[in-house]
């Protein structure tokens, strides 16, 4: 992973914050997003604050369990703007599951505060002036209303100017020191900003963390192992894989974070390694296997995830489908084609809106009817062989932004 120089300052501006919030609570709960210093050098971490507030009478529950519902979701948009010109945007996202979080009660009157980095989802390696807007909403219930979102939204702007090396490690030094704090949240910040900010800075305390037994902590060094990305960093990913507890939930989130890493590593050494886990249908290793086997071996993953379009299990074939699509290879195309006619429904939709995806072609016009399994991929199978050799397949989009 590349570092980002440290004698960079950022200098943020901050736009107007803007809220909406559904009718029925409209006064009893706001949100705002905001940064608590308005410079920051790159290589500190750039951490932000989500504050809710609950200005009425009555408790409110945040992050209530729903199911099937998420808990609620950030959306980042960052471009840089230069000589009166605006780059590309670079997006990310964020849902933050169904369960990825205990239930919090918000007292009358109470303020609710969470930090994260931003640095979980964009790298700034050049000075410049950067326009940010990030909105979200977050899920909460009470007893008057039942469940309800609270929306958010925040424009600001950024300006990256020279700055002090010496400052960005008395930062980190002071994360470091945190660490060892027996208060979780404070411990918290401190594990994300090691997984995110600064792995070369940690790198003795990751790859002690990284075998630590409570696998929360394990988890964060698993992240940063991965944006380290070297031989030493690989082999311990391939460790915790092998050596973590199967059957701990808490374990497998540990795991899965290792398969991950190893498939966004680049090195195919790890392929065959990671084949057997795509068949752990009952855990997130199949699905992480999988993504992992695509990403890493493009055209030589094809055969191996093809195989799972074949299981009896749909899930398993849905997770398959899901792979293809990643690997942007002319063979996925033909196996994906192949799978149109799978019985079940909702695997077929999904071959077809993947193959939409991929190939950014639809074959069958919104005006006419809807074809048969059999019908639909003899259109694909004509359009396919006619265009095979000119159509650039679309590419899966980068997981960390990275701005120049």
């Amino acid at each position: 992973m590349k570092v980002c120089p440290l004698d960079v300052r950022l200098a943020f501006v901050l736009g107007t914050m803007l809220l909406a919030i559904v009718p029925e609570m409209a006064g009893q709960v706001t949100g705002r997003i905001y940064l608590e210093k308005e410079s920051y050098a790159v290589g500190e971490p750039l951490i932000f604050t989500l504050e809710i507030k609950n200005t009425g009478k009555e408790p409110i529950q945040l992050y209530p369990r729903v199911p099937g519902q998420s808990l609620g979701n950030l959306s980042f948009s960052m471009q840089r703007v230069a000589e009166e010109k605006s780059g590309p945007s670079c997006g990310a996202a964020w849902n933050l599951g169904e369960n990825s979080a205990d239930p919090y009660e918000l007292k009358g009157d109470g303020t609710y505060t969470y930090q994260w980095p931003l640095d979980f989802w964009y790298r700034i390696t050049h000075e410049g002036t950067y326009k940010l807007a990030i909105s979200g909403n977050l899920l909460f219930s009470s007893p008057q209303v039942g469940t309800q979102q609270v929306q958010f939204s925040s424009d600001l702007q950024l300006n990256v100017v020279p700055g002090e090396p010496v400052h960005v490690e008395e930062v980190l030094r002071k994360f470091e020191s945190d660490l060892r704090s027996s208060d979780y949240d404070i411990q918290h910040n401190a594990l994300d900003v090691l997984a995110t900010t600064a792995p070369f800075y940690f790198h003795d305390d990751i790859f002690r963390l990284a075998r630590d037994k409570d696998p929360f902590i394990a988890v964060h060094a698993v992240g940063a192992l991965e944006r380290i990305n070297t031989p030493d960093a690989r082999a311990l990913l391939a460790e915790i894989i092998t050596a973590r507890k199967a059957d701990d939930p808490d374990e497998q989130k540990v795991r899965c974070g290792a398969i991950q890493a190893l498939g966004n590593s680049g090195d195919t050494s790890y392929l065959q390694m990671l084949a057997p886990y795509g068949e752990h249908a009952n855990t997130c290793e199949s699905e992480f296997a999988m993504i992992a086997i695509a990403k890493l071996g493009r055209d030589d993953a094809v055969p191996l995830l093809q195989g799972f379009l074949h299981s009896p299990q749909v899930k398993q074939r849905l997770l398959a489908v899901t792979a293809l699509s990643l690997t942007a290879s002319t063979d996925a195309v033909d196996t994906l084609i192949g799978a149109l006619r799978d019985k079940d429904d909702s695997v077929r939709e999904k071959v077809a809106s993947r193959l939409i995806m991929l190939t950014g072609n639809s074959v069958t016009p919104a005006d006419q009817p809807t074809p048969s399994p059999l019908q639909l991929e003899n259109l694909w199978l004509v359009w396919w062989d006619k265009h095979r050799k000119e159509v650039k397949l679309s590419e899966p989009a980068p997981e960390i932004c990275r701005i120049e």
